[in-house]
């Protein structure tokens, strides 16, 4: 997925309300108490599992060298 469609997924999946600006104003960020020790909420990426039996990711493994220099970006043919 792209990281818009990530994006967008996590936001159907989290809906998040946009701040009133007056919300925002009257926030005391002095007396918060936030620290930069405490983790920051980002984007949620969705857990997938592997399309591909073991047999078909060893088979992509052996074709795909992605530390290999080639001009054909690093995938031979088998």
């Amino acid at each position: 997925m792209k990281p818009n469609q990530l994006w967008h997924l996590g936001l159907m999946q989290n809906p998040v309300r946009e701040p009133e600006v007056s919300e925002i104003d009257a926030i005391d960020w002095e007396d918060s108490e936030l620290t930069v020790e405490e983790p920051t909420h980002g984007i949620v990426l969705p857990v997938l599992d592997c399309p591909l039996d073991h047999e078909s990711l060893e088979l992509l493994r052996l074709a795909v060298q992605p530390t290999a220099s080639s001009d054909s970006l690093a995938v031979t043919s088998i």
